[in-house]
């Protein structure tokens, strides 16, 4: 990140570990922070745990010589991102049991359901992502019982399975209406989003919605290609409502 100028932890022959993006620069230290702002792992520039353990994710926190001083002319801002020098990166992530970094998403990006389970939705995006049939989708679920999704189909290449199944519908908002393409999606996040693939019973979606306009840079997405989820829950707040008035399976 710019803010750092920009190295935090660089992967190496000696540690390729799936999943991390590496061991901690020199000369620069780490703590893993809960919501409360508490401090769950330090680890100082050594490489040494100083407080806390292994393994528990939370927000990362950095120090060291390559932490920017502050955002020029702009007080507020840097006071928000450092305190006591330490850079708060906004990503979630912890420190592994071979003490490297796992990034795990975005502290802001973090779904809270309405029993109180902290979920990471770029997981599940991924792997939802991997579906022949999935070109974006966005989790959803904040204050709900279950996580939701906002899917965009591949337009293509559903298509070519409405054509095969006897579907010759091509207008794309009439298309996923269709019960059979429903249930297509359906099957398809149950094969993926499952305990078989890693995911716990409150990280896996049940409701989710069906939309023919693809997320684009300057509406849904920032420059960086990143969703802008407010912008999407607060565009699709009438149909995100509708699935959790209504029992889905």
């Amino acid at each position: 990140m710019t803010e750092t100028s920009p190295v935090i932890s660089v992967r190496t022959f000696e540690k390729l570990i799936i999943g991390s993006v590496g061991v901690i620069a020199p000369k620069t230290k780490l703590q893993i922070r809960n919501d409360n702002n508490a401090v769950l792992t330090e680890m100082d520039e050594n490489g040494k745990i100083t407080q806390g353990k292994l393994g528990l994710k939370g927000v990362v926190f950095v120090k060291g010589p390559q932490v920017m001083k502050g955002y020029f002319k702009n007080e507020e801002a840097t006071s928000k991102a450092i305190t006591d020098g330490w850079m708060n990166t906004g990503d979630m992530g912890m420190i592994n049991f071979k003490k490297t970094l796992t990034l795990t998403g975005r502290a802001k990006d973090t779904v809270v359901l309405l029993g109180g389970e902290n979920v990471e939705p770029v997981p599940i995006e991924n792997k939802l992502q991997e579906s022949t049939y999935i070109s974006q989708c966005m989790v959803i679920g904040q204050d709900q019982k279950n996580l939701g999704a906002i899917v965009v189909p591949d337009f293509e290449k559903l298509q070519e399975w409405a054509q095969e199944n006897g579907i010759s519908e091509t207008n794309k908002d009439k298309l996923i209406e269709n019960p059979k393409v429903y249930d297509l999606y359906r099957k398809e996040i149950k094969a993926l989003n499952n305990t078989k693939n890693g995911f716990k019973s409150f990280e896996q979606v049940t409701p989710f919605i069906l939309i023919s306009k693809p997320f684009e840079v300057g509406d849904e997405l920032n420059n960086m290609m990143k969703m802008k989820r407010h912008v999407i829950t607060e565009k699709y707040s009438d149909k995100i409502k509708k699935i959790y008035s209504t029992n889905q399976d």
